[in-house]
């Protein structure tokens, strides 16, 4: 529910109006808590530590597929524990047969979309690398 919906519509009662505003609240937190636990799954996934952790997802930038792909074991741990956060929170169905290692950037593609940011990648040379656009 986009903000300039939140207006008061002539002919319903403050009730009704106001439960809007507590559903477009929820829908705001809930969004707030899958961003997190997926900037955290990202920090997970490059091992960034302590100051080097990333705050915000459009800090993904420029970062090579060799080393998104680097530990495999890391990916496949990862999508086992991040399984539930992708199928309830966001919604994607999961083919947990996949042992493809390369499906961690499909699948973190699919969550960042539906957070209104998408995954770019650029090929310099023999290397692709993956940058976080927003798309509001």
């Amino acid at each position: 529910m986009a903000l300039d919906k939140l207006e008061y519509n002539d002919g319903e009662s403050i009730t009704q109006y106001l439960r809007r505003v507590e559903e477009y609240k929820a829908s705001l937190a809930n969004t707030d808590n899958r961003y997190d636990k997926l900037v955290e799954f990202t920090n997970k996934w490059l091992k960034l530590k302590d100051k080097n952790k990333m705050t915000s997802l459009i800090e993904f930038r420029w970062i090579s597929e060799e080393t998104l792909l680097e530990d495999e074991e890391n990916n496949a741990e990862l999508l086992h524990d991040y399984h539930d956060l992708f199928v309830n929170d966001f919604n994607l169905k999961i083919n947990e047969k996949n042992k493809k290692n390369e499906y961690i950037i499909d699948i973190f593609k699919r969550a960042i979309n539906s957070l209104s940011y998408s995954l770019r990648h650029t090929k310099k040379g023999q290397i692709t690398y993956y940058t976080v656009k927003s798309q509001k």
